[in-house]
């Protein structure tokens, strides 16, 4: 009888689904969050891996899951909905005690990107949370609001 196949946690459909929501690759959304795109794609599944036919699980740390959950536009309710109250207060403290924001921290600290591009970027990225932030408060949604 074959070992039962590892289901994606519910943390995973969550990132998995806000990914692909915006539109993103796994390995842009991992980009941005400043993470392995192996590493994501492991957590959006829920295992990995280490050798043919072998399949491990595995769980995200919290902080890995925030900054994740951040490119994702995913919400703390929604993460503890799914059972990581851990991810979600640390993705409050990203939003609510002006902890660094893990996108803007990946553009600013970028050697590849030129000045120009990384205020380009900026500029697009902080008008776009702007922009969530004037939908959410239109509909009582709470976006995660830029942490700068």
């Amino acid at each position: 009888m074959p070992p039962p196949e590892i289901q994606p946690p519910p943390e995973g459909v969550l990132i998995r689904r806000g990914r692909e929501a915006r539109r993103l690759s796994a390995r842009k959304a991992a980009q941005l969050a400043g993470i392995n795109d192996s590493r994501w794609t492991d957590i959006e599944r829920g295992y990995y891996i280490p050798t043919k036919g072998v399949k491990v699980k595995t769980e995200a740390l919290a902080d890995t899951l925030a900054r994740m959950a951040v490119v994702c536009q995913v919400t703390p309710q929604e993460l503890e909905d799914a059972g990581r109250i851990d991810a979600a207060e640390v993705l409050e403290q990203f939003a609510g005690q002006g902890e660094a924001d893990p996108i803007v921290t990946a553009i600013e600290d970028s050697w590849r990107l030129p000045p120009f591009y990384k205020k380009l970027l900026l500029d697009s990225y902080h008008s776009m949370l702007a922009e969530l932030q004037g939908d959410a408060s239109n509909d009582g949604d709470q976006r995660v609001p830029n942490a700068r």
